[in-house]
């Protein structure tokens, strides 16, 4: 399938392709502003298993402005998530985001899905719910941690502040991952509560 070259994108490009919801690695250069070339290499060092690879990314071709035939991937909200969970700070967050709604509207739209709130919440709600609470919080911690506990260990030379900061950025990553793995589990008309 050839693909259009994108203009630079301000939202999440979700289309549908073989009955998927999918996104393209062009989109995703343009949303998070990086170099189309490097998300095809980042697409291609991908430390996933044969299976999950070929289930959730599709090499394909576009034009591009020299009219020239330029390789790219789609990929399915799994690929998606896969790939982005390491691009960091708030505008990647926000794009993120952003990206799973989109997901989730195309899919909710491709199945015609849509449930009616009851009063109790489900245990996605739920689970939804914690992570979104749990995330919160560590964002809170991870503030001090930049800007008040990490510059403090600097000042005393302590071997703790290189230790230490590689874990609170993978416990982000990890915790932004399950957030929006729980999140995506909602249906449409669900929402993350307890009550």
């Amino acid at each position: 399938m050839n693909l259009p070259a994108p203009a630079h994108a301000t939202n999440p490009t979700v289309f549908i392709h073989d009955g998927k919801a999918v996104t393209s690695s062009q989109n995703v250069a343009s949303n998070f502003v990086k170099r189309h070339d490097n998300v095809i290499q980042k697409i291609k060092s991908l430390d996933c298993s044969p299976e999950f690879n070929a289930l959730n990314f599709k090499e394909v071709d576009y034009i591009d402005a020299k009219g020239e035939k330029r390789p790219a991937y789609e990929m399915t909200k799994d690929g998606f998530i896969f790939l982005v969970m390491g691009f960091t700070g708030k505008k990647a967050a926000a794009f993120k985001e952003a990206y799973i709604g989109e997901f989730n509207r195309m899919e909710a739209e491709l199945s015609g899905t849509s449930i009616r709130v009851s009063n109790r919440p489900t245990q996605e709600e739920i689970d939804a719910y914690n992570i979104n609470c749990l995330l919160h919080h560590y964002k809170v911690v991870m503030e001090a941690w930049r800007h008040q506990i990490m510059p403090a260990l600097r000042s005393l030379e302590s071997p703790l502040a290189g230790r230490l900061a590689s874990r609170f950025s993978d416990g982000m990553a990890f915790a932004q991952y399950v957030e929006s793995s729980l999140n995506s589990k909602l249906l449409p008309g669900q929402r993350p509560r307890i009550q």
